[in-house]
């Protein structure tokens, strides 16, 4: 992998020290081994087509080093680039090449020749990597006609330092061991760069070189390294496999390279004590951080350090002997021509994991970029992958929509297929309808009045055509609006079947409809196939929450309905299908649509102003609404939040225990990560085992997760609330229990292995088999609690993964009232800045993450990009669009978005944040000290912009 680190001018000296000594010869390196396995030299060398212009061959000299960082020319010493006189300029950029822990183990385990060779294969690799940036990656800038453009360099200043080890782990060092071999190589790239002489400049001959490109290249630069590095071993004998989007060497077991990972196992502890405490993983700059403060100074020599390794490789089970050589002869290259179709295959077959369509229907131009130069990996070496990204750009299977924007022809296929047969749908004129004497009848005996928008809405879903969307809104109603339908339906005859992408929805629904089948989407595309269900013109098929359908469940169940009706009901401003879709709104133009606008969940008339405000993008008007009411709280830390939200909800459910309501009534809710809902989770077990509602008895459970590794572990007590994360097949007369249905456990036999569990109509029990499908249920992600309804709601929020569509979700669970609970840390702010901390959580609530079809991006009709401006002028009440600023389509491979993706820069961010303050609503006459207030906390954003703005831009990178 690369990672790339600044160096900023003032720590320049230190940093090239520890590059290259004080007195103009190489250093002793403090990772770099010799022959034997003990410290030795380690020679820096020069690269790049700018090091070679000006004369730099070979060593590298700290004198020439730091000459070339502080912007001269390394030859005549006088200034070509500006540096800042303050030292906070930056200096260079190391970009540190580390190879996968396969090919490290490899190297410690194999014999003098071969470490010789395998570090041969790490130097072209490395090189290979630095070529591929110097031709590619537009890092200088040049002033035309007013504007800044970016442009490849002529060339680059590099140095590179080669290191074996990593960090000493605590353990290590106090044991005295050798580190981890851990090959890498660090290149330092001089902030100045040879302009491209054929594109002639008045600015001179040499520019400093914009080293935001570099973080952005990262992970395609990364790929061409590993590419290239692969090709080289299987040159050696050696079989490498991908694993996900890196490789490794198919002969170092996963257990071996654990063996020689406890300085990543270090960092891995460290990562899961911030997980602890903040509910979510480390943005890169913290990462950094955690890396940095559990580091450890470097111990005395220990010894050679290869004997050890070959010691610990014994201890853990292995014969180092056998990999002293490579274990094969050199792999044939693989024919060029069948390279590059099993990588457009596998970028574009709808099946393949790595599928350039698989989250999202559209990709920019760096995903695809990136996903070339992985898919080359154990292909083709990395210096072919600049030529292949030409190919495959070019082949037929791929299809540029707009300037910088994809999809794939099979994606826009599956598309066109939907839409085709939807529209066909809503043409065609079924004959056994519902007479309007039925309709009206249903209607009339419907559970609770309905309103004339409900009646409408009724009527169109039982018109003539054969299919009908209902647009819902959370708390519209829509339940009687389908149950009516259905019962019209089923008094003319026809059998009603009810559907969902998950299985406690369709339960729900079948439920509400009374229907005759409840399944999954995915199953009764499966009874289908297998002719265990027949459906026909007779059938009408109901679907909540069709707006998380995926396009190629679309497709599946659209092939299986036969002639049967169909009715799905969504709301696109809800959550967006997990993976490639985002057809709903595209549908609702194709078929005659029932729209219920009404919000019946909502006791108090100003939360259903603020849930309206929220889905239509009004980010700072619903969170005023909150903030006035004292339900939004803000604490210093996300564990603070977490314990503010579970203070909460511990109070508000004994409350409701004495007024006779359950805890299934009280949800904690979080839009982070499952480690946040485990915290949540334990942490309200604890106050019910402390309030001794619970049985003593208890049930360890620990899930299985990929590859056999342990995943969560839980004990279970008689009397928690629990869900199922899977479906669970009980014997043949049982109806299996769905995923994510919620229950009560009412008794467990630890010796046995069983436990017992009360549903909504049924008691089973469950065997030892069954009980990794268990989960505390007190808390939820709000990816899975979308149709829950809940007397009260308590959202952890405000985290990067906070968008438009989640916070929607999560703050319409509730009947009677929702509370927000954010952190000072989470939001970027600082203690005491509460203000701040609330204009930022109304940026990011207003920021849409709603998946869009490649048809839509195709249209014209929106490449998912809306302006600050757009969204200043939602928050005003203006007539903008009500939508957010919208960043998914162009979101990175690893789900941040990029650079091309993002609607604002950190200027732009706090700029949009001051005009927020401007708008507050506050009335300067009633309360004189507003505008002062105001203006100190403009004054404040202003100081602090420059501070945060790289922080800030390395986030969102």
């Amino acid at each position: 992998m690369m990672t790339v680190h600044k160096i900023a001018g003032i720590d320049a000296c230190g940093y090239s020290s520890y590059l290259a000594s004080r007195d103009g010869a190489c250093r002793r390196g403090d990772y770099y081994l010799g022959r034997e396995g003990q410290q030795a030299e380690a020679p820096g060398m020069w690269h790049g087509r700018g090091a070679t212009e000006v004369g730099l061959d070979g060593e590298v000299s700290r004198d020439t080093l730091l000459r070339t960082w502080e912007g001269k020319d390394p030859t005549t010493g006088d200034i070509v680039v500006r540096r800042s006189a303050s030292g906070d300029h930056v200096a260079a950029v190391d970009c540190t090449f580390s190879a996968p822990k396969s090919v490290s183990v490899a190297w410690a385990l194999a014999d003098e020749p071969t470490r010789t060779a395998i570090e041969v294969a790490q130097d072209r690799a490395v090189i290979t990597a630095l070529e591929h940036i110097e031709a590619t990656v537009p890092l200088v800038r040049r002033r035309v006609d007013g504007e800044i453009r970016h442009e490849v360099a002529g060339g680059l200043l590099a140095a590179r330092f080669r290191h074996h080890t990593s960090r000493l782990s605590a353990d290590q060092q106090a044991r005295r061991e050798a580190p981890d071999p851990q090959l890498h190589d660090h290149v330092a790239i001089a902030n100045m760069a040879l302009r491209d002489p054929s594109a002639p400049s008045a600015s001179g001959r040499w520019a400093a070189i914009d080293s935001r490109e570099l973080y952005r290249v990262a992970a395609e630069a990364g790929a061409v390294y590993r590419a290239e590095l692969a090709a080289g071993l299987q040159a050696l004998g050696y079989p490498v496999v991908r694993d996900g989007r890196y490789m490794e060497v198919a002969v170092i077991s996963a257990s071996l390279r654990e063996a020689f990972s406890a300085r990543a196992a270090e960092v891995e502890a460290a990562v899961a004590g911030f997980v602890a405490e903040h509910g979510r993983r480390p943005r890169d700059d913290e990462l950094k951080d955690l890396v940095v403060r559990s580091r450890h100074a470097k111990a005395a020599e220990a010894g050679p350090a290869f004997s050890q390794w070959q010691a610990r490789a014994r201890a853990a089970g292995v014969d180092p002997r056998v990999f002293a050589r490579p274990p094969r002869e050199a792999a044939r290259p693989l024919e060029p021509a069948r390279a590059v179709a099993e990588v457009i295959a596998e970028l574009t077959e709808p099946a393949s994991p790595h599928a350039l369509t698989r989250t999202s229907a559209t990709f920019d131009t760096r995903q695809l970029r990136i996903a070339v130069a992985e898919a080359a990996q154990c292909r083709l070496p990395g210096s072919q992958v600049e030529p292949l990204i030409a190919v495959v750009q070019a082949s037929p299977q791929l299809v540029q929509l707009t300037e910088g924007h994809w999809t794939t022809q099979p994606m826009l296929n599956a598309e066109r297929e939907v839409v085709a047969v939807v529209g066909r749908r809503a043409a065609r004129r079924d004959g056994a309808l519902p007479s309007r004497l039925v309709v009206d009848r249903a209607a009339t005996q419907a559970r609770v009045p309905l309103s004339a928008e409900q009646k409408a809405a009724v009527r169109t879903l039982t018109g003539p055509q054969g299919i009908g969307l209902l647009v819902a809104p959370a708390g519209a109603g829509k339940g009687e609006v389908l149950r009516v339908v259905a019962e019209a339906h089923r008094e003319t005859g026809y059998r009603v079947i009810a559907l969902a992408v998950a299985g406690d929805t369709a339960q729900r629904l079948a439920a509400q409809t009374d229907a005759d089948l409840g399944a999954t989407v995915d199953s009764f595309v499966q009874r289908v196939t297998n002719g265990r269900l027949v459906v026909g013109p007779t059938d009408l098929v109901l679907i909540d929450e069709a707006s998380v359908l995926e396009t190629w469940r679309w497709q599946a169940l659209l092939r299986h309905m036969g002639a049967a009706r169909l009715i799905a009901s969504g709301d696109s401003r809800q959550l967006s299908p997990i993976e490639a879709g985002g057809l709903w709104p595209l549908l609702e133009r194709e078929v005659p649509t029932a729209e219920l606008t009404e919000n019946y969940r909502a006791r108090q008339p100003w939360a259903r102003d603020a849930w309206a405000a929220l889905r239509q993008g009004r980010s700072l008007a619903a969170v005023e609404e909150f903030e006035a009411r004292g339900q939004i709280v803000i604490s210093d830390t996300r564990m603070a939040a977490r314990h503010a939200a579970v203070d909460k909800w511990d109070l508000d459910r004994q409350q409701g225990a004495r007024e006779g309501r359950g805890p299934e009534e009280y949800l904690l809710l979080t839009d982070s990560s499952n480690a946040e809902v485990d915290a949540l989770n334990r942490a309200a077990q604890r106050r019910r085992l402390e309030a001794d509602e619970l049985g003593a008895a208890s049930l360890a459970v620990t899930t299985q997760e990929a590859e056999g590794r342990r995943g969560r572990s839980e004990d279970l007590h008689p009397g928690d609330l629990v869900r199922f994360t899977r479906a669970v097949h009980l014997d043949a007369d049982a109806r299996r229990v769905e995923n994510g249905t919620r229950a009560v456990l009412v008794g467990v036999d630890p010796e046995r292995r069983t436990a017992r569990v009360r549903l909504a109509d049924r008691e089973v029990g469950l065997d030892g088999s069954h009980l990794d499908a268990l989960r505390l249920g007190y808390a939820q992600h709000v990816y899975t609690a979308q149709g829950r309804t809940v007397e009260r709601a308590y959202f952890v929020t405000g985290g990067w993964q906070t968008d438009q569509e989640t916070s929607y979700v999560g703050i319409s669970r509730a009947r009677d009232a929702s509370y927000v609970f954010a952190d000072l840390s989470s939001l970027d702010a600082e203690p005491g800045e509460r203000d701040i901390a609330l204009a930022e959580f109304s940026r990011r609530v207003a920021v849409s993450r709603a998946k869009s079809a490649a048809l839509a991006t195709d249209r014209g009709d929106r490449v998912a990009e809306t302006t600050v401006e757009q969204w200043t002028s939602a928050q005003k009440g203006n007539d903008g669009p009500e939508v957010g600023v919208s960043i998914e389509p162009t979101r990175g491979v690893e789900g941040s978005a990029t650079s091309e993706s993002r609607t604002t820069s950190a200027r732009e961010r706090w700029e949009a944040l001051k005009s927020t303050y401007r708008d507050r609503r506050v009335s300067r006459e009633a309360d004189p000290g507003a505008a002062r207030r105001e203006e100190l906390v403009a004054q404040r954003i202003e100081e602090e912009r420059l501070r945060r703005h790289e922080r800030d831009s390395e986030r969102e990178r």
